[in-house]
């Protein structure tokens, strides 16, 4: 059975949406660790002086790295969302057009 041209709308609509706040959410996970936790790192490197800090701190910069580095995924795969959602989209109006003029 095709969809309707409505369908076909709606669902590039929420494909786009969620990718949408997969890029939010992949700049709260920027903002976190570049805001919050390094204002953290920070505290903690001018209040704690030993052998241990370095190592805390060591562990808190990977943390952080990685929160980037996720943060940058989820950016790529919004991304690879709306490349996708819009192929789909022309393929499936394209479909839709074939299938009223083979009615017609």
């Amino acid at each position: 059975m095709e969809k309707s041209s409505y369908t076909i709308r709606i669902e590039f609509d929420e494909a786009v949406s969620q990718a949408n706040n997969l890029e939010k959410i992949a700049k709260d996970l920027n903002k976190a660790a570049n805001l919050v936790l390094e204002n953290a790192l920070s505290g903690i490197k001018s209040s704690w002086n030993s052998d241990s800090s370095f190592e805390y701190l060591k562990k808190g910069r990977k943390v952080q790295e990685e929160l980037r580095e996720r943060a940058k995924d989820l950016t790529k795969i919004a991304s690879d969302v709306r490349t996708v959602a819009r192929n789909t989209y022309d393929a499936e109006k394209r479909a839709a057009q074939i299938a009223m003029t083979r009615n017609n």
